[in-house]
């Protein structure tokens, strides 16, 4: 007798032309887990939207326990028990810890370990609290209730969307790449709660480019490459592991440009006890990787170099002048700007246009010449459209609205206003997180575009194949220390994995 709960028969996506997904099919036991592994751009993330009806499919069809299904929406997937993860952003910060956990089931949890009913019309904070306390001891998760949900670490938020889904009698969990910011003891508690819920009979998918964590995890392996799906016996690399160690084969379009002066430069950097000593160095035309886990320190290193943290210690140079950057206003007026994945509107305005937005970095630019009071449309028009045409935005779009884009169209924008506002120094924070292939080659064209024009780019990412694609050295941050430098030819993407995470 079959224990297949959910199939996935002969998907086909395509895309301009572009094909994402090519006649996949893969099925999922009761109270397994089934690993795919997959380099950056392989269409891991494609695959999870299309099993969980975020992203529709040309052709191809499922089965829920030997019975044809079909859904169009999230909704209508988690209606009949198939619930995705895709990010720790899916946690609201606006709700309490407690009600994240039971977010969509308050009044129909029949949990195991806890019973939650609605009564008399509303609920009472106190048996919401008290319900989540006895869920977070029956797993064995040690989460403060009564810690705001924005001081949460990814980790942890992770956990509470994997508990919502466990309250919401999910059949199928989907997980995208939820490895990416976690150290090796976040990692070790995850794995254990996705096993605890395997064996309570939830069949789970999960999607990640970190193969060593994956081998941890998985009950069986698939391999998943340019939208094909192998087996380790399949795959033209051989195996899994000569896999993880082979370079990618995403067209990364760096140049190989010679150096010049040293544009930013600090010396022993101190944060609370976050940062410890940090002594880093940027040339012109140079492209630093900066790669950490969770806890590393690498998003507040990335912060206070852009004077959102006042360091407690240490110096900062840029062009050889010894500056004190107390905020983003006096970082931005030096020409050091930042571009983070924090929140996908940061230094956006969602109720204004893409011009807008773009040309608000540098309204100078767009001032008539002998009335600089006066803005000229004209000028916005054209500085904007040249702008987000280098980004493959298409110009029509120039006069929407942030908030009717889509989020990799907004990642775009984001970058787009700061290389406007005239910086000579980029701080990237992840910059294509949550970008499709097509997006990510334009961001990394530009990124080439002004290594080449003698800007410095320092490129926090915990991508290691973004790092080693894409950077002239690779520094390793651990404990707010940098412990390791490499350059890319001497060394492999395994061997930076042990460095960041053993």
């Amino acid at each position: 007798m079959s224990n297949t709960v959910f199939e996935a028969i002969h998907l086909k996506k395509t895309v301009d032309s572009q094909t994402l997904l090519d006649d996949v099919s893969l099925s999922l036991e009761q109270g397994k887990i089934l690993g795919i592994y997959g380099s950056n751009a392989s269409s891991k993330s494609t695959l999870i939207k299309a099993l969980a009806g975020i992203t529709p499919i040309d052709s191809g069809f499922f089965t829920l326990e030997g019975k044809n299904i079909s859904f169009h929406n999230p909704s209508q997937a988690a209606a009949l028990g198939i619930l995705a993860i895709f990010g720790e952003e899916q946690a609201l910060p606006h709700l309490s810890i407690a009600e994240n956990i039971f977010l969509g089931t308050y009044s129909h949890c029949t949990h195991p370990a806890v019973t939650l009913k609605k009564t008399l019309g509303s609920y009472r904070q106190e048996k919401i609290m008290e319900a989540a306390g006895k869920l977070l001891k029956y797993y064995g998760c040690d989460i403060d209730l009564k810690a705001p949900v924005a001081s949460l670490t990814p980790a942890k938020r992770y956990l509470l969307l994997v508990l919502n889904a466990a309250v919401r009698s999910a059949r199928v969990l989907l997980m995208d790449d939820c490895f990416t910011d976690m150290d090796d003891e976040e990692a070790k508690i995850f794995i254990h709660l996705l096993r605890r819920l395997s064996g309570e009979g939830i069949s789970i998918l999960f999607a990640s480019q970190n193969y060593f964590r994956l081998q941890k995890l998985a009950d069986s392996l698939l391999f998943i490459k340019e939208g094909k799906l192998f087996t380790s016996q399949q795959s033209t690399e051989g195996d899994f592991t000569s896999a993880f160690d082979s370079r990618s084969p995403f067209p990364y379009p760096k140049l190989p440009l010679s150096r010049g002066p040293l544009l930013y430069k600090c010396e022993s950097l101190c944060y609370k006890n976050i940062l410890k000593h940090i002594s880093l160095e940027v040339y012109q035309g140079e492209m630093i990787g900066l790669l950490g886990a969770s806890g590393s320190g690498r998003t507040t290193l990335a912060k206070t170099i852009c004077g959102f943290f006042t360091p407690d210690k240490g110096e900062t140079f840029f062009n050889q002048v010894n500056l004190k950057i107390s905020s983003p206003a006096a970082a931005k007026r030096y020409g050091i700007s930042m571009i983070s994945s924090s929140s996908v509107f940061q230094g956006l305005i969602p109720q204004m246009s893409i011009q807008d937005n773009v040309t608000l970095s540098n309204l100078q630019a767009v001032t008539y010449r002998h009335f600089p009071f006066f803005i000229s449309k004209r000028k916005m028009k054209r500085c904007s459209c040249d702008i987000v045409s280098r980004l493959g935005i298409d110009e029509q779009k120039n006069n929407e609205k942030i908030k009717t884009l889509s989020k990799g169209i907004q990642k775009k924008i984001v970058f787009a206003k700061s290389v406007f506002s005239g910086a000579q120094f980029f701080v990237l924070d992840e910059p294509t997180r949550d970008v499709d292939r097509a997006g990510r080659i334009q961001i990394y064209n530009l990124m080439t575009e002004l290594a080449y024009e003698k800007n410095g780019i320092l490129l926090f990412t915990s991508d290691i194949e973004e790092a080693l694609g894409m950077c002239d050295r690779i520094l390793i941050l651990r404990n707010g220390e940098i412990i390791h430098e490499t350059r890319p030819e001497e060394t492999s993407s395994s061997q930076l994995h042990e460095l960041i995470y053993h």
